[in-house]
């Protein structure tokens, strides 16, 4: 099933107060001591090291489930040690059940842990919830029996704890790296075949300079050498390298990721950055214009839930066709 996964809105706390009530206290998973803490959205969406996640139908903008990421250093900490990420309620509605809804939001999680480089993550989970043990166990978490403990409310909470291999780091670029990032951008295009060296375009994708000045150069790093993997720059409202973006909207250009580095998720990490910084930025969505020919970089947009946005697509130049692609965040 094709979900969207994105931040979740204050007009959807109430919808989500809802479900986890109606999942936790309606099926007895929980002492009824915890429900109100389940309830109260605000206060986790408001904790900067917390992030609500929703999963929509992207027809019909339906609440299919939801799940809380917490980082290190929050009240909402449980099950880990220091400097791991939790994971907490976790829930799918009973009709959305099977069709892969719970599997997306781990991956959601596990994806935003992993960029926020933090290379583990444990959770709390009861002895009614067999249903999400299954779940855990096919994602890679195991049982942690010595991080078990009795909770509040009453009853024993079960530990599972998941290592997460490290991504890049994504950040922006320093002024020495700004040749780098242009070479490798222009290396990414030219060796995909979507741009000749002699075109002047090519001369526009080689100025990270310029782009750092006019827009946001991301960079992805190896974490241990620090060695660049990858390039993207963002383009908040405003920002003259913005094309079809509306003024409610990011935009992301000239994603580029070096041969030897691909296969490692370093595109991912650096979409995955852009949609945080639209987010952070109280955006409503991300749009990007991308070649008929880029066909590696439409499933790994699509796959991080972009959708094709016709309207929008255009024709810069002759021989030059460009597809829109734009979600939510």
């Amino acid at each position: 099933m094709t979900t969207l996964l994105r931040d979740a809105r204050p007009a959807e706390y109430a919808d989500i107060a809802r479900l986890l009530h109606d999942v936790y206290g309606g099926e007895d998973l929980v002492r009824p001591g915890y429900l109100p803490a389940l309830e109260d959205t605000a206060a986790r969406a408001q904790d900067p090291a917390t992030d609500v996640v929703v999963a929509l139908d992207p027809d019909t903008g339906t609440l299919l489930g939801t799940a809380t990421v917490v980082l290190p250093g929050t009240l909402w900490t449980s099950a880990t040690q220091e400097g791991e990420a939790t994971l907490r309620m976790l829930a799918v509605h009973p009709r959305a059940r099977g069709r892969g809804v719970g599997a997306a939001l781990l991956g959601e999680c596990v994806a935003r842990t992993r960029l926020a480089g933090i290379t583990a993550m444990g959770l709390h989970t009861t002895d009614a919830m067999r249903d999400a043990h299954r779940l855990y166990a096919r994602c890679g978490f195991t049982r942690a029996p010595e991080r078990d403990e009795e909770a509040r409310s009453g009853g024993m909470l079960r530990a599972f704890t998941l290592g997460i291999a490290p991504g890049p780091t994504v950040r922006t670029a320093e002024p020495e790296e700004y040749d780098e990032a242009g070479r490798i951008t222009v290396e990414a295009y030219v060796g995909d075949g979507l741009v000749n060296a002699t075109d002047s375009y090519a001369g526009r994708l080689a100025d990270g300079k310029r782009r750092a000045i006019d827009a946001e150069l991301l960079v992805a790093a190896d974490h241990v050498a620090g060695r660049l993997l990858g390039t993207a720059t963002y383009c908040p409202p405003g920002s003259p390298y913005s094309e079809v973006a509306r003024p409610d909207e990011g935009e992301f250009r000239m994603l580029g990721v070096a041969s030897n580095a691909r296969g490692r998720g370093v595109g991912e990490a650096l979409v995955r950055t852009v949609l945080r910084r639209a987010h952070a930025g109280g955006l409503r969505g991300v749009v990007l214009s991308t070649s008929t020919k880029m066909h590696t970089a439409h499933r790994l947009y699509e796959r991080l839930g972009f959708v094709r946005d016709p309207e929008r697509d255009w024709v810069p130049e002759p021989d030059v066709a460009l597809l829109a692609y734009a979600r939510e965040v």
